[in-house]
């Protein structure tokens, strides 16, 4: 039986967002706590850092909102005079405000090429299913083994713990993976405007399909 190469990675949780945004910039902030402070030029280029590993983790949203408290801690304990918003010197008030054009010039940029990969992975998981399937049913095999096919590949590609497919044309319900007591997602089938069954799926934790889980799943019912 052939294969998917490879398992469908959901977009960031806002949880995920949130800690993107927050952890990258405050863990650079514990360089202010010793006495004597790295040079400013240095906690420049980690605060950066911190901003490609929150667009990394998080997205866009993440990465500007990082960007910006890192503009405002980079202020606060590194520039003189410290732990105030002020600025001493003109010079420190152009680095600051080139620094957060900077740094939210490289989150969104970062973020932008990662959602461009994410597309084509979605794209290239959307083709081999449906090559899958159509591979399956013009080699003869019958319709339950087609859809019991797909149904591993969904399976397997998403991660879940069980997946079912249900027809008006199938005899049983085609199922892979292992019980689950637990409620089913179900996304409709249809067919020229009718339903014609569904997909059942069952989530590792219970967590809820995300939209473009939903989206590839919907487009192969």
């Amino acid at each position: 039986m052939d294969k998917v190469h490879f398992r469908w990675r959901a977009p960031s949780s806002w949880r995920r967002g949130v800690a993107g945004a927050l952890i990258p910039p405050a863990l650079v902030n514990l360089l202010a706590i010793p006495p004597e402070h790295p040079p400013t030029a240095v906690v420049t280029v980690l605060y950066v850092l911190a901003v490609v590993l929150a667009a990394r983790v998080g997205g866009a949203l993440s990465g500007i909102v990082a960007s910006i408290i890192s503009f405002l801690s980079l202020n606060f304990f590194f520039t003189s005079p410290r732990h105030t918003l002020a600025v001493g010197a003109p010079e420190d008030l152009v680095v600051l405000l080139v620094f957060l054009v900077v740094a939210v010039v490289v989150g969104l940029l970062l973020s932008s090429a990662l959602e461009a990969k994410s597309t084509a992975e979605r794209h290239e998981l959307e083709t081999r299913l449906v090559n899958r399937l159509a591979t399956r049913l013009l080699a003869g095999d019958s319709t339950d083994k087609v859809l019991g096919s797909l149904a591993e590949g969904i399976r397997d590609v998403f991660g879940f713990k069980r997946c079912e497919i249900v027809t008006s044309f199938t005899s049983d319900v085609l199922a892979t993976g292992n019980p689950a007591s637990d409620p089913p997602l179900i996304v409709e089938a249809t067919a020229q405007g009718r339903r014609i069954g569904e997909i059942r799926v069952w989530s590792e934790g219970g967590r809820s399909l995300g939209h473009e889980e939903q989206r590839i799943i919907e487009s192969l019912a």
